[in-house]
């Protein structure tokens, strides 16, 4: 499970499940819900504008807002190895 952590939330990513953004508390607030054929979400980042940018299997990443609406995904050939740098490029 990979973890960011914000002033009031928590964006978590299981493998073989959803990405989650809750409360500290551990209230759920919401769900990013994936592109038909992304699965198993392995890596997350966010940027100081709230954008959650989700590395997935098989080099597919989607972008998303804090308030889980999802602004683009795409699949890769390449192997990701930077993501905070995607996150600027996919959203503009």
């Amino acid at each position: 499970m990979n973890c960011i952590r914000l002033t009031h939330a928590h964006v978590d990513v299981f493998p073989d499940g959803p990405v989650l953004v809750h409360t500290t508390f551990g209230d759920l607030l919401r769900t990013l819900e994936a592109a038909t054929g992304f699965y198993g979400p392995e890596n997350v980042t966010m940027s100081r504008e709230g954008i959650v940018v989700v590395g997935y299997e098989k080099g597919n990443i989607a972008a998303f807002t804090m308030n889980g609406r999802r602004l683009r995904s795409h699949t890769h050939h390449d192997t990701i190895q930077v993501r905070l740098s995607l996150c600027f490029s996919l959203c503009l």
